[in-house]
């Protein structure tokens, strides 16, 4: 069995203060390579998600 290198293992072990955010937003979706967001990068998804996130909750932190 192949070892995990060191970097990807600190990246998959979990610590009591990892952040965990729960939505139930979701980004759109298009054929790899394909679509209108082929050129998108996933950041600028992550932030739509993460806005329309905080404008359902305006309690969040």
């Amino acid at each position: 069995m192949a070892s995990i290198p060191k970097g990807l293992k600190a990246v998959l072990s979990k610590a009591p203060t990892d952040t965990v955010i729960l939505s139930s937003l979701r980004t759109p979706v298009c054929r790899s390579y394909k679509g209108q967001l082929k050129d998108a990068y996933p950041e600028e998804l992550l932030t739509a998600v993460l806005k329309a996130t905080l404008a359902a909750h305006p309690t969040l932190d």
